[in-house]
């Protein structure tokens, strides 16, 4: 792949990935058998079989739109945490392929790694702020179904989430009130800016922590109630609540 090729009338590639899945159907389900319900192969080859259907309606698409037709028909078609993860892998890729004549390697391994590519916060002494940047433009990514979301560890049980709608609304507040439900408060507060990038505002009053209080959080992709993504993957960012000090404390002479 150093050399590259035309990707420009390229949807063969994803029918071979259709018949690759289709081929190893049954070995797909008895891997999944070992940890899970056996049903893994059987729904793969379910969604990338109905992407070869639609990509013979037109057979010589891009790279790009045929792997966003492969993301969107897994996105819509299958059930489970199937569906989503892969269909916002697919996604992703298409949207760095999106325009480009020709795959080289260098480009290859740039559509591999996209999803949320850098996470940035900092705080005054009255709210916190993060800005999340996707490889892919969040506002795209919001447009698409997807959500970005801020879960709280401390305190425990708050969510702030950004959707397609966010634009218009704002984002929102959610409040776990029973195990894994979730409620949505009203929170006019909450401040959020959507286009390359997703920039939060968040009053530390909203969170209800105060001066000395431990803030710890995950930056979330989600659609609907799937998490496809995590960062930090490991550990949580943790901020702590400042007071009239911390400026004067953090100089040194």
């Amino acid at each position: 792949m150093n050399s590259g090729f035309d990707m420009r009338q390229a949807a063969w590639v994803v029918q071979d990935l259709v018949s690759t899945i289709n081929q190893h159907r049954d070995w797909l389900s008895e891997v999944d058998g070992a940890i899970g319900d056996g049903d893994h192969g059987i729904n793969m080859s379910k969604g990338f079989s109905l992407c070869g259907e639609r990509l013979k309606q037109d057979p010589e698409t891009s790279l790009a739109a045929a792997l966003d037709t492969l993301s969107i028909t897994l996105m819509e078609g299958i059930g489970g945490s199937m569906g989503p993860l892969y269909g916002s892998f697919f996604m992703a890729m298409s949207t760095v392929l999106e325009g480009q004549p020709t795959l080289d390697r260098q480009l290859f391994l740039k559509a591999l790694d996209e999803g949320i590519a850098a996470v940035e916060f900092g705080f005054d002494l009255e709210n916190l702020y993060v800005r999340v940047d996707g490889t892919s433009p969040v506002s795209v990514m919001l447009a698409s179904g997807f959500q970005f979301g801020l879960r709280f560890l401390g305190p425990v049980g708050l969510r702030v989430e950004l959707d397609g709608l966010a634009a218009a609304t704002g984002p929102t507040l959610h409040r776990q009130v029973d195990g894994d439900q979730w409620a949505v408060v009203k929170e006019p507060r909450l401040r959020a800016a959507v286009g390359r990038v997703a920039e939060f505002q968040i009053p530390f009053s909203v969170l209800g922590a105060g001066t000395g209080q431990r803030v710890a959080m995950f930056v979330l992709l989600r659609r609907g109630d799937v998490d496809v993504e995590r960062q930090p993957r490991h550990q949580a960012i943790e901020v702590v609540v400042p007071d009239e000090r911390f400026s004067m404390s953090t100089w040194t002479a």
